[in-house]
């Protein structure tokens, strides 16, 4: 609850990135609570333990990830602003550009989030692919909005082919992370 005290604050962060990671924390989370149930409901299946360990152990670092983007997206808009502030326009775009990356960075993580539920609704009981689908439906609103938040954060670039190329690949990866998600949801709901 304090990141949400901190994100209705006064301070500029977080803000739009920061919320996105924060919200794609919250469906691996839920994820992790479907496969700890369970793994507790199936403990006596020692080859199921083992693969249930490692499916662990990975949606856990994907999460680790994500709430380090949460702190990285804050970080990188205080220096941007800071830059923007004493006009200095090198680190002023180097900032930038380090804000469209940590964003990217984080889309791209978020994909694996997709295939984390697929993969997870053919080992999980029936009972836990709401879950599931909650989790796949708060990170793809989350992915969405990182990539809004490129698209705006990209109109700063003033070098008009640095922007066409930036706005680009926003969209290939869009169109990759909607493919995705709807290859996660046919599983989800088949």
């Amino acid at each position: 609850m304090e990141f949400l005290k901190d994100l209705r604050g006064k301070n500029p962060v977080p803000a739009g990135g920061s919320a996105s990671a924060y919200t794609c924390c919250l469906g691996i989370n839920l994820m992790l609570k479907a496969l700890r149930f369970e793994m507790v409901q199936k403990q006596k299946d020692a080859e199921l333990e083992s693969s249930f360990l490692g499916f662990r152990r990975s949606i856990e670092r994907l999460e680790r990830d994500f709430s380090d983007f949460v702190c990285q997206d804050g970080a990188a808009y205080a220096s941007y602003s800071k830059f923007v502030k004493i006009g200095d326009s090198t680190l002023e775009n180097e900032s930038l550009g380090n804000i469209l990356t940590i964003s990217m960075d984080m889309v791209a993580r978020a994909m694996e989030v997709f295939d984390w539920a697929g993969r997870l609704n053919s080992v999980l009981s029936d009972s836990f692919k709401p879950h599931l689908l909650v989790s796949a439906e708060l990170v793809n609103g989350a992915t969405r909005a990182t990539l809004h938040v490129c698209r705006s954060n990209v109109m700063q670039i003033s070098d008009e082919l640095k922007r066409k190329i930036y706005l680009d690949k926003i969209a290939m990866v869009q169109e990759e992370a909607a493919f995705r998600y709807a290859k996660a949801l046919s599983l989800l709901t088949d």
